[in-house]
């Protein structure tokens, strides 16, 4: 069957973990199954996303690896913490055009490290999204608050992700 979209991405998060011999206990993961989707984007676009770096912040490394297989299909470049001490060690030596932020973390959590680089004027003006279980109006007001870019409730469907990216970037 023809397709008119310009450019065609399947990706199967589950499948691709298989290929990769590797089994995940996160049970956020286990709630995930296999799933295709399908996201228009212009050349210039990918070539636009290409340049970018994005790092991701969560204690789950199932999150995480879903995330960056996601991004990286669209030619993100990718960074990964498993805390807020961890990223903030990252964004010392690295450069990020954009941060992917789980609240819940041990050692710093995702509101105390959003609040640390809204603070310091090189990082501040680095959008924010955080992808958290914390689905509490207030949760995301507080998040918002503290200068987040956009707020996701996870489980979440990757194109969501992939869609916002593109609007912030």
């Amino acid at each position: 069957m023809p397709c008119s979209l310009k450019t065609l991405w399947v990706v199967s998060i589950l499948e691709k973990a298989k290929l990769d011999n590797q089994v995940y206990d996160d049970p956020l993961f286990n709630q995930v199954e296999t799933y295709s989707y399908y996201i228009e984007m212009s050349d210039a676009k990918k070539e636009e996303a290409m340049s970018k770096k994005v790092l991701t912040v969560d204690d789950s490394p199932s999150v995480r690896k879903m995330v960056e297989f996601s991004l990286k299909s669209k030619g993100y470049a990718m960074g990964a913490a498993g805390d807020g001490q961890e990223a903030l060690e990252l964004m010392a030596s690295d450069p990020f055009d954009a941060i992917i932020l789980d609240v819940n973390m041990p050692n710093m959590n995702g509101l105390e490290f959003l609040e640390k680089i809204k603070s310091v004027d090189n990082f501040a003006a680095i959008p924010v999204i955080m992808l958290t279980t914390e689905g509490q109006d207030e949760d995301r007001d507080k998040a918002m608050a503290l200068g987040a870019t956009a707020y996701i409730v996870k489980p979440f469907k990757p194109t969501q992700l992939l869609k916002l990216l593109a609007e912030i970037l």
